[in-house]
Parts: C-alpha cells; structure tokens; sequence
C-alpha cells in the first residue's frame, strides 16, 4: 500500500468521528513516528511503499483511534513544557492548562527573591507522568524535588521520564489520603 493509498483509507475510517484538520494532524504524526516522514516527504513521494512491518502499526495506530483512544497514548509519548514526557494508560495526559499552572509557579518563584534565594522542598501529589515536578525541576534548580503517586506502574513511568529528562526527584509509592506523616516537610 502507498502513503496516498494509507492516507485515503486513514481519512475515511476517522472521517464520522474527528475534524479533518485532526485526521490530517493524526496521520502526519503517525508517518513521522512510524516511517520518520515529515509533510514535505509525503507531498514530494506520495506513492512511496509502505513495507508490510510499518503498514501493521499504521494500522493498528487506526483501529485504537478508531475506538477514539488518544494519540498520546497510541505513540506513547507526549510533549510538556518543551519536553518529551512517557505517558501511558496508568498516566493522564498532560494538559495545556497544566503548563500555565508551571509557568505560573515558576514566575511566583522567580519573582520572590525571598524564595529565589531558598532552597525550596517540592512536592507533587500524584504525580502522573512526573510532568510537572520534572518540568519545575528544569526550571528551577538547586531545590529539592520529591513526588508521590499510589501506582507503583505510573511512578516507573515518572521515573523513566526523570531520567529521560535528567533531573533528580524523589518518588514515593504512597496513598497520600491515607498517609498520616510524610517523613519530611515541603515548602
């Protein structure tokens, strides 16, 4: 099957539940994460092949969002505040809101030169994906970062997304509505 062939079938199937604009996006981001083909490569080779290993993926890629499952979790991966984040099942995906909640705390930090100049203890209650402790802890060195999550499977998601990102959190398996005393205090 050729890029056109794919690309035709891929907007019919999607066409009843999605505006084409996303099915556009959806299909231009799984050539480029499947095939590392950008938009220009389509329009310059559209009748190029799609080996038989690649057209598989595309096509389950289809079926789950045919069942509207999220790209994010199809691809497994997401971007945050400028950085690549795992996400997963166990994760939510991050949320543009979520990423003016960071620049919001960034810009209080740094504008207080009172906490600018205290080595802050941050904690992030359920953490997730890690996308907010882990974007903050870019942002704002030399503090102390820790994060807390109930699944054991999501803190290995965040844990892989710290690495990823080279930062140092601390992570914590812990029903925090049952935690009666965490073993140190956060600003």
């Amino acid at each position: 099957m050729t890029l056109k062939e794919f690309k035709f079938k891929f907007t019919e199937v999607l066409n009843p539940l999605y505006p084409k604009t996303e099915i556009d996006s959806f299909f231009f981001l799984l050539i480029d994460e499947y095939l590392k083909l950008e938009r220009i490569d389509f329009s310059l080779n559209p009748n190029k092949e799609i080996d038989k290993e690649n057209l598989k993926k595309l096509d389950d890629a289809l079926v789950r969002l045919e069942k509207e499952e999220p790209l994010q979790y199809i691809v497994g991966k997401t971007e945050f505040f400028g950085l690549p984040f795992i996400v997963n099942k166990t994760t939510l995906i991050p949320r543009p809101e979520t990423e003016e909640l960071v620049e919001w705390i960034i810009s209080e930090i740094e504008n207080n030169k009172e906490l600018c100049n205290k080595n802050l203890s941050v904690l992030d209650i359920g953490t997730g994906s890690g996308c907010i402790i882990i974007s903050l802890a870019k942002s704002l060195k030399n503090n102390n970062y820790s994060a807390i999550d109930i699944s054991s499977e999501t803190l290995e998601i965040a844990k892989k997304n710290a690495s990823y990102n080279n930062v140092k959190i601390d992570f914590l398996e812990s029903d925090i509505l049952k935690t009666n005393k965490l073993a140190k205090t956060y600003d």
